[in-house]
């Protein structure tokens, strides 16, 4: 009876997901309108990022939205960082904080701190931004009275099957936050109500390195504020992928290890019935012998978990990453198992050991 419990919840919050996807329909394709330009200011923090800073700083400045401030924080870099930023600071193009603290998360803080507009828009030093990402941010949070606006990130490069995975992250993004009980989300693509932010700082875990985005989520859920997608696809950033197996599966186990400090019920819920699912999964396979019959939740999960995805890869334009969706399918229980296991150990991130 539990069996069917379990996989009877997981079709069914499936086909929710998939039914906010539907209902996205022609929105992915509107065009955002902002009722007023407020200025407003993107925090980017970076450590060692020589490679990537001048291209965002350029994506950040080439927006079509007029009113906007760029504060970059630089998190201790040991390469180039600091001396490719300098001449645009020098030109008043953006203002360069050094990190009085050690950390992503308390570098963004600063750059808040630093910020004096109503909104503050984050993305990663390694993102590409459409021109119209500020603009379509802001439109989302001023058509709904938002705290917080969530956008979708697009991974280019990598193996496919990795890619499928980041797909099926940003699946569950849009679909949870879109029926209201948002569970994740990313700091590559976020909005916020400064004056939420701030409010909401001392529930962001500064003890743990990451997971600025996750806690802010879950704090500003608490103040029951409103949460909302940004539907449209100006609101996409594209990253590249991790770098290697071994650096996937480390930033993977990096973004588990801080889920024990999880207090948000939709997200902790979400993270249960996800992995009660793989580990039956895993042992309808071992039992295959004596109980065949519960070799059926392997087709039951096929088909509840295939429409949601093919909506997502629809809308971030990889539908050709589908083609290896049963080969991801079939290995993702061991996958999640072993990011579990990987998650219990240290990590390096950054040059960092957390």
């Amino acid at each position: 009876m539990l069996w069917w419990l379990v996989f009877g919840a997981w079709v069914v919050l499936m086909a929710v997901y998939t039914c906010q996807w539907i209902s996205l329909g022609k929105q992915a394709s509107l065009q955002p309108t902002c009722e007023e330009a407020p200025p407003v200011t993107v925090v980017v923090a970076m450590r060692n990022e020589e490679k990537h800073a001048e291209t965002l700083v350029r994506n950040v400045l080439g927006q079509t939205y007029r009113q906007l401030q760029l504060i970059v924080v630089d998190d201790a870099s040991d390469d180039r960082t600091a001396a490719i930023l300098q001449p645009y600071a020098d030109a008043g193009r953006l203002l360069l904080l050094r990190a009085k603290g050690e950390g992503k998360k308390k570098a963004l803080a600063q750059g808040v701190l630093a910020a004096t507009t109503e909104y503050v828009l984050f993305t990663d030093a390694d993102c590409q931004l459409s021109e119209r990402w500020a603009e379509t941010h802001v439109a989302c949070l001023q058509q709904h009275r938002a705290a917080l606006s969530v956008g979708l990130v697009k991974t280019l490069g990598g193996s496919k099957l990795e890619r499928i995975e980041a797909m099926s992250l940003q699946a569950v993004t849009a679909g949870s936050v879109r029926c209201g009980h948002g569970v994740m989300c990313s700091g590559a693509n976020l909005a916020v109500r400064r004056s939420v932010y701030l409010d909401c700082m001392s529930e962001l875990q500064a003890q743990t390195a990451s997971g600025d985005d996750m806690f802010l989520l879950s704090a500003v859920k608490r103040r029951k504020a409103r949460v909302v997608f940004v539907p449209n696809r100006h609101g996409i950033v594209t990253t590249g992928a991790a770098g290697g197996l071994w650096a996937f599966v480390g930033q993977r186990a990096r973004w588990v290890g801080k889920a024990r400090y999880y207090t948000d019920f939709d997200t902790v819920a979400v993270a249960c019935l996800t992995l009660l699912v793989q580990v039956l999964l895993l042992a309808a396979l071992a039992f295959a012998t004596t109980r065949p019959q519960w070799l059926w939740a392997w087709p039951i999960c096929l088909a509840a978990d295939f429409p949601l995805l093919w909506l997502t890869a629809r809308h971030l334009d990889q539908t050709a990453d589908m083609r290896v969706y049963p080969l991801a399918f079939v290995l993702y229980p061991f996958y999640v198992v072993f990011i579990l296991i990987r998650s219990i150990l240290p990590v390096q991130w950054k040059q960092r050991t957390l």
